[in-house]
């Protein structure tokens, strides 16, 4: 179908190369950032509510969290305590309310340094 579909094919090809690009960034996020880095990174990859788009649906435990960041669970929770005394996110049941984007923002693309 790909050989006779050339728009099949095209979208099929961006697809996958947009999958690989985003790939691409999640590896360099767990060379390159830190804990606290990589995990602003993650939230703000998650899905939205549609109508509160200040909330991140968050999909899964911090248990799992820590498994797509490659950290220890007691350093995913030390972390989100963190943001959550900065004012930065506020949680809530199976959501997380992003109080300060742009400082999360930051946070994301900030290179890796030390730990608290």
């Amino acid at each position: 179908m790909l050989r006779t579909d050339t728009d099949t094919a095209f979208r099929t090809l961006s697809h996958v190369l947009r999958e690989l690009e985003r790939s691409w960034g999640r590896i360099q996020d767990l060379g390159l950032l830190g804990a606290r880095e990589r995990i602003a990174s993650v939230l703000l990859d998650l899905p939205r509510d549609r109508e509160h788009p200040e909330q991140i649906l968050l999909p899964f435990t911090r248990e799992e969290l820590s498994e797509v960041t490659g950290l220890t669970l007691e350093t995913v929770s030390r972390h989100m305590s963190w943001l959550k005394r900065s004012g930065i996110i506020q949680e809530e049941k199976g959501r997380i309310l992003l109080r300060d984007h742009q400082a999360l923002s930051e946070l994301a693309a900030e290179p890796a340094r030390s730990v608290v």
